[in-house]
């Protein structure tokens, strides 16, 4: 197993302490962990440089799993001052420090799910539309989306549920939106769709599932056979997307849970 540590002495002791440990892990392949602790400095008995009689103690403040797959990617300069950086911006008075035994509070699938419902926010709101215009001055400033107390989409009542279907007809226009919907959160790999897009809209998954049954009948998208979950918009849904405004139907289906709320 390879192994490196970079530190920050800027103050005068190891402030910032990283190393870097490369292995490999069945199913993974190569993978390199890197683990970061904050050094403070204290007046003792011990020795710590020339003419400084002080101790430094070290916190294990985080740890960072990279999988590299075949080969690890060589590791620059360029990238170990940038994570000295970073690690300097780590908050600096905490409690306790990361051990083995704390990973299995954290709740890794809740995690997933959060990631892949920020990225679908990000297309939802444009966030991630790629500009075709000539930028001839850099921006500093990078592209930020937050979500305050960590809320994306709230789960509807059950009145609301029930509120909201009274209000839906699976129309060609609702169907091709509901298609869009699936196409892009299987995109961007989001489990349970069918209960996403139900959380969303505040529809029932029977009538998204009906939805689903008349894009594909009319070709608009693709199915990976029968029983089987995933599809795309075809290029006959793309169109039929385009043509019907779409993006709209989108917005009230979405729109309508806050409105009821």
């Amino acid at each position: 197993m390879n192994k490196g540590i970079i530190w920050d002495s800027t103050k005068g002791y190891p402030s910032q302490v990283l190393s870097w440990h490369e292995m490999n892990v069945p199913k993974l392949g190569n993978v390199r962990v890197w683990i970061h602790s904050k050094g403070e400095i204290s007046r003792s008995d011990f020795a710590y440089g020339k003419d400084s009689r002080s101790r430094v103690t070290f916190t294990f403040g985080s740890l960072e799993i990279q999988i590299h797959g075949a080969e690890f990617s060589p590791i620059s300069e360029t990238e170990k001052q940038l994570r000295l950086e970073l690690a300097a911006c780590a908050p600096i008075k905490t409690i306790g420090s990361v051990k083995s035994s704390n990973f299995r509070f954290i709740p890794v699938g809740q995690l997933e799910i959060d990631h892949m419902q920020c990225i679908k926010a990000c297309f939802d709101r444009n966030k991630f539309e790629i500009d075709t215009k000539i930028r001839l001055v850099k921006s500093d400033k990078t592209p930020t989306l937050v979500f305050k107390n960590g809320i994306i989409n709230t789960t509807p009542q059950i009145k609301n549920y029930k509120s909201k279907e009274r209000k839906f007809r699976a129309t060609q226009e609702n169907a091709i939106a509901i298609a869009k919907l699936y196409s892009d959160l299987t995109k961007i790999g989001t489990q349970k769709v069918i209960k996403q897009i139900s959380i969303d809209t505040g529809l029932s998954s029977q009538s998204i599932y009906t939805a689903l049954r008349i894009a594909r009948g009319q070709n608009w998208l693709t199915s990976k056979g029968v029983g089987k979950t995933g599809g795309v918009l075809s290029d006959a849904g793309i169109k039929a997307f385009r043509e019907s405004n779409g993006s709209e139907t989108i917005s009230r289906l979405l729109n309508s849970v806050e409105d009821e709320k």
